[in-house]
């Protein structure tokens, strides 16, 4: 979240950084990113788009943040969370883009094409953990049912 002093600078949400640290720690433990997300959901820990708008960092109504869906965590959702470069300390801009500025959809744009800023801001200091994390979801996608391929571009 933006400091409330220096507009510029980024502080760690806590409350949120120890659900990060949760999901970390639980897949070096070789616990499955379904089984996760179906845990966070038993626990009733909140969905991040869920706690996002409910902290007001976010103004959108999305159709799934009501308060029937605010424990509905998904594998994607944990798998995205993981890959997450900004938990690493950096920013990263230009992930989407849209043809003209009147054109409300977004696209993708490719990971190569990303532009990272290392070490702007507060890191949770995760660097070996997310290394461990990321070889064991690319070296052994089919060790438990569910998991994602993910790829960081570290450049």
């Amino acid at each position: 979240m933006l400091d409330p002093q220096d507009k510029t600078k980024w502080l760690i949400d806590d409350e949120a950084a120890e659900v990060v640290r949760r999901i970390f720690k639980m897949t070096i433990e070789g616990i499955g990113i379904q089984q996760i997300a179906k845990i966070l959901a038993t626990e009733k820990i909140e969905r991040t788009s869920y706690y996002m708008k409910r902290r007001g960092f976010v103004n959108y109504n999305h159709h799934g943040n009501n308060e029937e869906t605010k424990y509905d965590w998904n594998a994607k959702t944990i798998a995205d969370l993981i890959a997450r470069q900004e938990y690493l300390g950096h920013t990263v801009n230009f992930r989407t883009t849209k043809e003209n500025y009147k054109d409300r959809r977004v696209k993708n744009v490719p990971q190569e094409d990303w532009l990272i800023f290392e070490n702007t801001h507060g890191h949770i200091n995760w660097t070996a953990i997310l290394s461990h994390i990321e070889w064991q979801l690319l070296e052994q996608p089919n060790s438990r049912p569910g998991d994602v391929r993910v790829s960081r571009n570290t450049n």
